[in-house]
């Protein structure tokens, strides 16, 4: 970043970020595969899977957002991630840009914000909290694979947020049975 500045920086990752979602809308289109992933009928252009994919669009997305520059341009290009992220199904990248746009205008606040923003994920989870996203509420995507974690017990399910947490126990038990 020393070398070449941060604005060079930003503007190499939106190209990249533009050559994604070309390949996502290429791919849409044709309906083809790339080499070496697991294609599911979904958009995961060289990810080996779709939420992958969409993890990466969604960590992008808040710099679109707020860069000064091409605004009209840059949430243009965030919504068509958006879409991509909506079409793969990907609930939880769908919920971090949600909750940055939230924590975004509650950060015009100041410190009234922070206190909004705190009052405001509390409410989240205490209304929404049967919530179902594609089977699963928020309670179960969210809150449920720390206490998981914590009592290192292993989901019999399957399923990404499931896997992920399973990962987790079983690195930690391994790390734990090592000392």
């Amino acid at each position: 970043i020393k070398r070449f500045g941060v604005q060079a920086v930003y503007q190499h990752l939106r190209l990249v970020y533009v050559v994604m979602v070309g390949l996502a809308i290429f791919q849409f289109i044709y309906s083809f595969e790339f080499p070496n992933t697991l294609y599911r009928n979904t958009l995961n252009i060289y990810y080996w899977v779709e939420n992958d994919f969409s993890a990466a669009l969604a960590s992008f997305i808040p710099f679109l957002l707020v860069a000064p520059e091409k605004k009209s341009m840059n949430r243009f290009l965030a919504l068509l991630g958006i879409l991509v992220i909506i079409y793969n199904d990907s609930r939880i990248a769908l919920l971090s840009i949600v909750f940055f746009l939230v924590f975004l205008l509650l950060n015009r606040f100041k410190r009234l914000g922070y206190v909004l923003s705190a009052f405001g994920v509390i409410i989240l989870f205490v209304v929404f909290r049967d919530y179902k996203l594609g089977g699963n509420t928020l309670y179960q995507l969210l809150v449920d694979p720390f206490g998981h974690i914590f009592t290192l017990t292993r989901y019999m399910q399957y399923g990404s947020v499931y896997d992920r947490t399973n990962a987790l126990i079983f690195g930690m038990t391994e790390l734990f049975n090592s000392w």
